[in-house]
């Protein structure tokens, strides 16, 4: 109730989306520049299941802000005391509350 217009709270839910909205035609998507070229541009174009709490998804840049602070994070707990497991399902819980 805190973000009415955030849509996905998960990426199931994203994918179920996804699923849905398979057969509508999206006119004027290019799909000629490489992934690097359109997050170069700031194009969203693998964490579109994120959104911003108005509900649309973050923007290339942000997303890849955001990426880059969590594997920070994850490799400051690895070099100090904690040591992670190889598995996220694995990870625990009050590291992944930090997350969520």
């Amino acid at each position: 109730a805190n973000f009415p217009s955030v849509k996905f709270w998960t990426r199931s839910k994203w994918s179920q989306h996804l699923h849905d909205e398979k057969s509508v035609t999206k006119l004027g998507l290019s799909t000629s520049m490489r992934g690097s070229s359109r997050l170069a541009k700031g194009e969203n174009i693998a964490c579109l299941y994120i959104e911003g709490a108005d509900g649309v998804p973050v923007d290339g840049h942000r997303a890849k802000i955001m990426c880059n602070i969590f594997f920070a994070y994850l490799h400051q707990l690895n070099q100090g005391n904690l040591k992670l497991p190889s598995r996220w399902s694995q990870v625990a819980l009050n590291v992944k509350q930090t997350f969520y």
